[in-house]
């Protein structure tokens, strides 16, 4: 028999969150601080989140603007937004201005540094968000 995590009203459990990140230490506070009460998968490049969002559901995406590799935020995000426009992504980086039109489709920007707090709302809100959109598309 599965165990829940008891939880206060609007408190973030039950998720899946995928958290797409080029810094180790980053993705380490996010699991830490969410992983208990949700899944939380954590990629440290865009091309290794696009391949976890390929076998997995995931509720909302947390994704960095500045990484490493081949792919940058901007790219992991048309990619997401392409393949599942329903899929919540929240942008959390340091490197967001006001005039960024190449990330309309973002859900939501976080400033880094963030508040556990501050992300666990605003991951709570999207993942429900992706589910309502998932809950109307669905046949019947």
């Amino acid at each position: 028999m599965e165990t829940e995590t008891p939880t206060q009203p609007g408190q973030l459990a039950g998720c899946t969150i995928l958290a797409v990140d080029d810094e180790e230490q980053v993705l380490r506070l996010i699991q830490q601080a969410f992983g208990e009460a949700n899944v939380v998968l954590t990629a440290l490049t865009g091309a290794e989140g696009l391949t976890i969002l390929e076998k997995e559901t995931v509720d909302v995406v947390l994704l960095d603007l500045r990484m490493g590799g081949v792919m940058n935020g901007v790219q992991v995000l048309e990619v997401i937004k392409k393949r599942q426009p329903d899929l919540s992504v929240v942008i959390h980086s340091a490197y967001l201005t006001q005039n960024m039109p190449e990330l309309a489709s973002a859900d939501d920007f976080i400033v880094k540094p963030a508040s556990i707090s501050q992300l666990s709302g605003t991951l709570l809100f999207y993942a429900n968000v992706t589910r309502l959109k998932r809950m109307r598309s669905e046949p019947g």
